[in-house]
Protein backbone atom coordinates (compact mmCIF):
# COMPACT_ATOMS: atom_id res chain seq x y z
CA UNK A 1 0.00 0.00 0.00
CA UNK A 2 1.49 3.23 -0.62
CA UNK A 3 1.54 6.05 1.87
CA UNK A 4 -1.17 8.90 1.98
CA UNK A 5 0.47 12.14 0.63
CA UNK A 6 0.72 15.09 2.95
CA UNK A 7 -1.78 17.02 1.14
CA UNK A 8 -4.16 14.36 1.29
CA UNK A 9 -3.67 13.72 5.21
CA UNK A 10 -4.21 17.38 5.86
CA UNK A 11 -7.58 17.24 3.90
CA UNK A 12 -8.75 14.33 5.68
CA UNK A 13 -7.54 14.80 9.50
CA UNK A 14 -7.71 18.32 9.37
CA UNK A 15 -10.91 18.88 7.06
CA UNK A 16 -9.35 21.13 4.74
CA UNK A 17 -10.39 22.36 1.24
CA UNK A 18 -7.86 21.57 -1.31
CA UNK A 19 -6.90 25.60 -1.11
CA UNK A 20 -6.62 25.35 2.52
CA UNK A 21 -4.37 22.72 1.98
CA UNK A 22 -2.22 24.61 -0.32
CA UNK A 23 -1.78 27.59 1.71
CA UNK A 24 -1.19 25.41 4.81
CA UNK A 25 1.86 23.75 3.02
CA UNK A 26 3.15 26.72 2.10
CA UNK A 27 3.15 28.20 5.43
CA UNK A 28 4.99 24.69 6.85
CA UNK A 29 7.56 25.57 4.10
CA UNK A 30 7.81 28.86 5.83
CA UNK A 31 6.42 31.40 3.26
CA UNK A 32 4.84 34.19 4.52
CA UNK A 33 1.20 35.01 3.07
CA UNK A 34 2.91 37.52 0.30
CA UNK A 35 4.69 34.36 -0.35
CA UNK A 36 1.89 32.01 -0.49
CA UNK A 37 -0.51 33.79 -2.08
CA UNK A 38 2.63 34.43 -5.03
CA UNK A 39 3.31 30.49 -5.07
CA UNK A 40 -0.27 29.53 -5.00
CA UNK A 41 -1.12 31.93 -7.82
CA UNK A 42 -3.96 33.93 -5.71
CA UNK A 43 -4.78 36.91 -4.62
CA UNK A 44 -3.51 38.22 -0.59
CA UNK A 45 -6.75 38.93 0.11
CA UNK A 46 -7.71 35.39 -1.06
CA UNK A 47 -5.26 33.37 1.07
CA UNK A 48 -5.94 35.97 4.31
CA UNK A 49 -9.38 34.50 3.59
CA UNK A 50 -8.47 31.26 3.54
CA UNK A 51 -5.91 31.84 6.48
CA UNK A 52 -9.17 32.89 8.38
CA UNK A 53 -10.77 29.11 7.63
CA UNK A 54 -7.74 27.49 8.17
CA UNK A 55 -7.87 29.33 11.99
CA UNK A 56 -11.30 28.36 12.50
CA UNK A 57 -11.09 24.78 11.43
CA UNK A 58 -8.20 24.45 13.86
CA UNK A 59 -9.44 26.64 17.02
CA UNK A 60 -6.55 29.11 16.61
CA UNK A 61 -5.82 32.47 15.45
CA UNK A 62 -1.86 31.96 15.45
CA UNK A 63 0.28 31.13 12.21
CA UNK A 64 2.90 29.64 14.57
CA UNK A 65 0.00 27.70 16.65
CA UNK A 66 -1.43 26.58 12.98
CA UNK A 67 1.71 25.00 11.46
CA UNK A 68 2.31 23.37 14.93
CA UNK A 69 -0.69 21.90 15.02
CA UNK A 70 -0.91 20.93 11.37
CA UNK A 71 2.82 19.21 11.73
CA UNK A 72 1.19 16.98 14.99
CA UNK A 73 -1.50 16.18 12.77
CA UNK A 74 0.76 15.03 9.93
CA UNK A 75 3.37 13.51 12.87
CA UNK A 76 0.11 11.56 14.16
CA UNK A 77 -1.28 10.65 10.71
CA UNK A 78 2.19 9.18 10.40
CA UNK A 79 2.65 6.88 13.35
CA UNK A 80 -0.59 5.13 12.73
CA UNK A 81 -0.15 1.53 12.62
CA UNK A 82 -1.16 0.44 9.06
Amino acid sequence: MQPESPSTVLMQTCGLTGAETRLAQALMHGKNLVQAADEIGVARNTVKSSLRRVFDKRNTNRQAELVRLLVASLGAYAAQPR
